[in-house]
């Protein structure tokens, strides 16, 4: 063969093999400046991890590149105030956003998987930028944001859910039908509702400082169920069968519950703390594996088809409940229902949850136990605060 047609071929092999150089890195490649994002442009596919040093300022946008088998991260920026990338579609890792204190607003018209999301810290961020919706991922973590909407992101599974910490947040509405690990809503807004009307199930659900909760799908979850310093008045998870653990706890207007088809508890039920709650109807309710533990201000607690309680049955109220208590002791004794020993006392004046705190003390009750158990994991994410 020639060298006039040697030469083309060898031309052509070498700018592949550069090109595919450039579009892969088998340790991280760090993006210094604009000039080293829009280098980026000819690659379709990053093989790798991307991240932006702390030095990077300004608007950066990614353009061309559909995909990045890594992760994208950009942590501890303080020059940064726009991230895109108009083409990109798939995430294979990490979308991670720590600590970017003046990074404002995000452009993914095309986004729509990711393997895990993980925004946190970001003191300026106010839009999401998912036009295309973000509808696979299969851990989300959102703290300590600017965020007014989640507008973007329509996902119907997911392993981890945390949306914590977002004082503009006032609206939490995901579609999602099944949590295999936890989901955690704690401390955003006052103002905030948590809407899962399509949850079915959920390993680990805890919801904290909400304003409305919409459980109306759920049927089971698997650990434990809490609510805990929130302000709504009623609560409902009319479809509901099994839990874990269920707790109330310190939910200054809640006067309603309803748990109509509600048959076990895994380990225990727990109210403390709620002011306003005067009456426990849980008609279904069998088996508690562990305890029932309900201090507060009762004047009736309704549990007709009690089989089974494992654990300790301890009933204190600030009210007159003399009958309550004569139908619960007659649950005592060989064979009967209450097998850990009962105590049932009205007229108290600072009713007692198992572990000693009064019901109407800002430390709650065990029932916070359960209950935060769903939020340890954010302990560790920079900058958060807990309560």
């Amino acid at each position: 063969m020639s060298l006039r047609f040697i030469l083309p071929v060898l031309a052509a092999s070498a700018a592949v093999f550069a090109q595919d150089e450039k579009c892969s890195n088998s340790a991280t490649t760090t993006i210094e400046n604009n000039a080293d994002a829009t280098g980026l442009s000819s690659c379709k596919t990053y093989t790798g991890s991307i991240a932006m040093a702390t030095g990077v300022s300004g608007d950066v946008q990614i353009s061309g590149l559909k995909e990045i088998t890594g992760d994208l991260v950009v942590e501890e920026n303080n020059g940064i105030g726009s991230l895109g990338a108009s083409d990109l579609q798939k995430i294979g890792g990490e979308f991670r956003l720590t600590a970017d204190t003046q990074l404002g607003s995000l452009s993914f018209p095309k986004l729509t998987d990711v393997d895990s999301l993980k925004w946190v810290s970001l003191a300026s961020l106010g839009s999401i930028g998912f036009t295309s919706e973000l509808t696979h991922a299969k851990s989300i973590t959102i703290s300590n944001t600017q965020l007014n909407t989640l507008e973007g992101i329509n996902i119907e599974t997911v392993d981890t859910l945390i949306i914590a910490q977002n004082p503009y947040l006032k609206e939490i509405a995901i579609k999602v039908t099944n949590v295999s690990t936890e989901l955690t809503v704690q401390d955003n807004n006052a103002e905030t509702s948590a809407q899962f009307g399509n949850l079915l199930s959920a390993k680990k659900l805890q919801l904290t400082a909400v304003s409305m909760v919409d459980l109306s799908s759920l049927v089971e979850v698997e650990g434990g169920l809490g609510f805990t310093n929130s302000l709504f008045e009623n609560l409902a998870c009319p479809n509901l069968t099994t839990v874990g653990s269920l707790s109330f706890t310190e939910n200054k207007k809640l006067n309603n519950v309803s748990f109509p088809l509600l048959e076990k508890v895994g380990e225990d039920l727990a109210a403390g703390g709620n002011s306003e709650l005067k009456e426990l109807d849980f008609p279904e309710l069998t088996d508690v594996e562990a305890a029932v533990d309900l201090a507060g201000n009762f004047t009736n607690v309704t549990l007709p088809k009690l089989n089974k309680v494992n654990g300790k049955f301890n009933l204190q109220s600030s009210e007159n409940i003399t009958d309550v208590c004569d139908y619960y002791d007659g649950l005592t004794g060989d064979g009967k229902p209450l097998r850990g020993g009962i105590t049932c006392a009205g007229s108290q004046d600072d009713p007692q949850n198992l572990n000693g705190n009064p019901s109407n003390s800002d430390e709650g009750s065990g029932a916070i136990k359960l209950g935060m158990s769903a939020f340890l994991g954010l302990t560790g994410l920079a900058m958060f605060t807990l309560l």
